[in-house]
Formats: C-alpha cells, structure tokens, sequence
C-alpha cells in the first residue's frame, strides 16, 4: 500500500504543469517497466509523447494511443495551431477506434483475428469492449433483431447503467 500511495504522490506532483500526460507516461513506464498502457491524449499531447519518444524519456511501443481533438474553445485559448493528434506514429490507435466501432457488431466468431496478418489478439479486445457495452448500454450484439446498436443511439434512448 505505501508503493502505492508513493506512486499517487508522484502523479500528484506532475499535474501541476499545463499538458502534464507525457510527464505522467514517462514515470508510469519506469514503475511499471513491463506494462503496456492506452492513453487519451489531445495533439499537443500526442506531439511531447513524440518527443520525449525521440529522447528516449517514453516508450512509443508500449503506449496505446487513442486520440481526442480538442474543442475550438480548448484550442482558441492554448493558442494551438494543431488540436487534433496526428496518429501517423501511433499506428496501434487504429486498432482501438477500429475495436470501439465494431463494440455493436462483434459476434465473437474469431474471423478478424484468424485473418489478422499482425496476428493482434483483436477477440480479446472486443470482448473487453462488449463487455462494458453490455454493462453499460445492455446490449449484446446478434441477440435481439429489434434492438438498435449502441452507436446509433443517443443517451437518451439509452441510458448509461449505474453499476
């Protein structure tokens, strides 16, 4: 528990700073030197990664990169010129948003992964991302030919469960 409590303080003390992820990437990779982690992560964000990749400060084929583009506002005030993450040296993130789209249409047959020429476990990923669409939406996808999938709804027509 004191490893623990060690490791929040650390991350404590790295927030301060205005774009603090790449800092808090950098010692989550020395804590956990065997650890692979997927990550939210906004253009400037994706750009310090890209450096601190250079320096050798993160390592980029342990790091999952989902990019998010921030919102005109976000971007007005930082004055950013590019607020939207180039995945070009993030090549993984495309497994991921590829994963979140097929969350409604997966069936688990297996095929995806059989074919996979990169030989990514994809099943195991989609069954993560079922999982939590059906905990959280009650969706299971092939189960009810009347229920509309998860990703043409809005929340109003489903709601997000309280678990």
């Amino acid at each position: 528990m004191a490893g623990r409590n060690a490791l929040m303080e650390e991350l404590r003390a790295q927030l301060d700073p205005r774009y603090a992820l790449a800092s808090i990437v950098s010692l989550l990779q020395k804590r956990y030197p065997e650890a692979r982690f997927g990550i939210l992560a906004r253009g400037c964000d994706a750009r310090a990664l890209v450096e601190m990749a250079k320096r050798e400060q993160v390592d980029p084929d342990r790091l999952y990169l989902l990019g998010v583009s921030c919102t005109a506002e976000e971007a007005d005030e930082c004055h950013c010129a590019y607020p939207a993450p180039d995945p070009a040296p993030w090549p993984q993130a495309e497994v991921i948003i590829r994963a979140m789209h097929m969350t409604g249409r997966c069936v688990a047959c297996r095929q995806c992964e059989l074919t996979c020429p990169a030989h990514i476990p994809l099943t195991v990923l989609y069954d993560l991302m079922r999982r939590d669409v059906g905990e959280m939406l009650g969706y299971v996808p092939g189960a009810d030919i009347e229920a509309a999938p998860p990703l043409s709804l809005t929340l109003e027509e489903a709601p997000l469960r309280v678990r």
